[in-house]
């Protein structure tokens, strides 16, 4: 457990229900109210209604409290929940960083590989033409 949490805030997040867990695990991913309501289909009254009672059971004023405390905990209790992975259909960029890394070193190493496939044709090209 971290030092800086109070010792029964393990028991709280425990005490959290599947719907305010779900919520505040998409308000870690900082997502609105909205796009919370359509991913789990539901309305965003019913939201904010599971983000204002986990606020209760967690004793914080703050959504981003709340939701940095439930990932503190579930990651030290070996329930935390699985990185999501990047999909079209989504605005935002949902990557992991190795995932991001993978990316940015292949465009680098494309990058690369066309420059060098561009030089190398304009010298076959200015070869040709010098004769």
């Amino acid at each position: 457990m971290s030092a800086q949490l109070d010792p029964d805030i393990e028991a709280r997040v425990k005490r959290l229900t599947p719907g305010q867990r779900s919520c505040l695990q998409l308000v870690a991913q900082q997502f609105s109210s909205k796009e919370i309501a359509l991913r789990l289909g539901i309305s965003s009254h019913t939201v904010d209604q599971r983000v204002r009672q986990a606020l209760r059971t967690l004793e914080v004023s703050r959504r981003a409290d709340a939701a940095r405390i439930f990932c503190i905990v579930e990651s030290e209790t070996g329930e935390r929940f699985p990185l999501p992975f990047a999909r079209r259909s989504t605005d935002k960029n949902k990557m992991t960083v190795p995932q991001r890394m993978l990316w940015i070193t292949f465009i680098a190493l494309g990058s690369a590989f066309i420059t060098g496939a561009y030089f190398a044709v304009l010298g076959t090209l200015f070869a040709f033409f010098q004769g």
